[in-house]
């Protein structure tokens, strides 16, 4: 049957689909059956028996090469689910943030929910996705921001043809069906939506407002939730839409601080995505993204340092900011570094393009203080290659 006529017989079929006659179907036919937008259909569809069917597999298989074979098993779904999220093929996670990560995600009980918080751009929603994406795990992906209704993650009635059915919103359906809900940026979101997630964030049944249904959680149901603070508010002033958070919503969750991956870590993205970038500018940017984390982070590092010795062994800069220069930052640098010709324009246009153009006052001079110093004339210069460097 051609692909006309298969979908025509898919459509005719969907009027009287049971879920019993749905289990006679192939997956790639149920999968087929969402391009309707039936919220009765896509019931029946994610509810098959056949997504949480697991296969036991060997982490080191899984998470090749930064867990070792032979140590841990794990259970994954066998069969891609439609709502698998396809991870940044070059995102290489930390291995102290996976370590954790794992040990919660494959224990037996489900305590706490998992919250990931760390500065911008720290790889926090990207781990997730990544680990989730080994793993074959579906995701339902929301936004927090203070607009963010709870009927958006609970469900509302819709018009579709001529009937009103009830469509599950984004947690209603990772609970009900085995997901995982990452909430991104949930220290943004508003009392009215944050007190709605206190009963899936412990696991326990959760009543729909508007039907009254009560959704008992899946176990493969898992609850995780980012944010640029750990819940206690920002201290900082970079991150002033951050809400303090509920200390009853807090103590539903373990926590993972996410740090940005080590100067041998960004140094093997860009060399892997952006070969044409000679490894001595590589390492020069790379450098600089230290160094201005370090100027973002002098003022706690040096309230932390007990003695004169300590504060000398952070050789911290001189250089005092407060804006966050980010692996995303850094990683876009390269690209667009790329994109506009690295050996024919100046390393300087493509850094002001992604983020010295965005600078307030009062950090561009600190900016460009630690710009010429690591760079110097070739700032202002294309990327002239490697010098007595093998790439």
């Amino acid at each position: 049957m051609n692909t006309a006529n298969n979908t025509q017989a898919i459509k005719s079929v969907s009027n009287v689909i049971t879920r019993e006659s749905a289990r006679q179907m192939s997956n790639d036919q149920l999968v087929k059956l969402l391009d309707l937008k039936n919220p009765v259909i896509e019931d029946i569809v994610y509810g098959d028996p056949r997504w949480s069917e697991m296969e036991e597999v060997d982490a080191g298989e899984v998470f090749y090469p930064h867990v070792p074979k032979g140590v841990i098993k794990v259970l994954r779904p066998k069969h891609r689910h439609p709502k698998c999220i396809k991870a940044n093929p070059s995102y290489i996670p930390q291995r102290d943030v996976l370590r954790p990560l794992l040990a919660w995600w494959c224990a037996n009980t489900r305590k706490l929910s998992m919250f990931m918080f760390g500065e911008t751009g720290t790889g926090k929603t990207e781990m997730l996705l990544w680990f989730a994406d080994r793993l074959n795990w579906p995701v339902t992906l929301t936004s927090v921001n203070e607009s963010l209704r709870p009927e958006k993650v609970q469900g509302s009635y819709i018009l579709y043809g001529d009937k009103t059915p009830y469509r599950y919103g984004s947690l209603a359906k990772a609970m009900k069906y085995g997901w995982v809900q990452i909430m991104d940026e949930c220290d943004k979101g508003s009392g009215d939506l944050l007190s709605k997630l206190h009963t899936p964030a412990e696991y326990k049944p959760w009543e729909l407002d508007d039907t009254g249904e009560i959704i008992e959680p899946h176990t493969n149901f898992r609850f995780c939730a980012t944010g640029n603070t750990n819940g206690g508010g920002d201290m900082t002033g970079r991150y002033h839409t951050s809400q303090r958070l509920d200390e009853a919503f807090r103590r539903r969750f373990a926590f993972i601080e996410c740090d940005y991956p080590s100067e041998a870590i960004e140094d093997s993205i860009i060399s892997a995505s952006y070969p044409s970038i000679s490894k001595k500018t590589r390492h020069k940017m790379v450098k600089l993204a230290k160094e201005m984390r370090q100027a973002l982070r002098a003022p706690q590092l040096e309230a932390n340092a007990l003695t004169p010795e300590e504060l000398s062994k952070l050789q911290l800069p001189t250089e005092r900011l407060s804006c966050a220069f980010s692996t995303r930052v850094l990683v876009a640098w390269a690209d667009y570094m790329n994109i506009f010709g690295a050996k024919s324009v100046p390393i300087k246009e493509s850094f002001d393009f992604v983020f010295g153009n965005s600078l307030d006052d009062d950090d561009r001079p600190a900016v460009m203080s630690i710009c010429q110093r690591i760079f110097g004339e070739s700032f202002n210069q294309p990327d002239e290659g490697d010098t007595n460097l093998g790439k």
